[in-house]
């Protein structure tokens, strides 16, 4: 784009009197500025979403604790039983999936 764009800047007396050829160079900086902001926007959301995956694992072993503790806590605090079941349940899917997932990593880690 940027070649045409010079190309119809140096050789106007070759294009029809109807070509805008200062909107065309416009398009094609406007084009190129965007895609250089989506270039830095696309790394920004890399790095925010490494980042929240960096903060969901430390997440996820602050709420095994939790867990640990109000199983703990339970056989000796009235009103823990049904929060221990509850937290029991979530850990349980929590686990299940992050299995699942290990598991589908590897099988395309050795499908390639």
């Amino acid at each position: 784009m940027q070649n045409a764009a010079q190309a119809a800047q140096d050789n106007p007396d070759i294009l029809p009197k109807s070509f805008d050829t200062d909107g065309f160079a416009s398009s094609v900086a406007l084009f190129t500025a965007m895609t250089e902001i989506s270039t830095l926007l696309q790394q920004l959301a890399s790095k925010v979403d490494d980042t929240r995956l960096d903060v969901g694992v430390q997440a996820i072993g602050g709420t095994s604790d939790v867990y640990n503790y109000v199983k703990a806590a339970a056989t000796k605090t009235p009103g823990l039983k049904p929060v221990a079941d509850q937290l029991g349940q979530l850990y349980q899917k929590t686990v299940a999936t992050r299995r699942a997932n290990k598991k589908a990593v590897v099988a395309q880690g050795a499908a390639k």
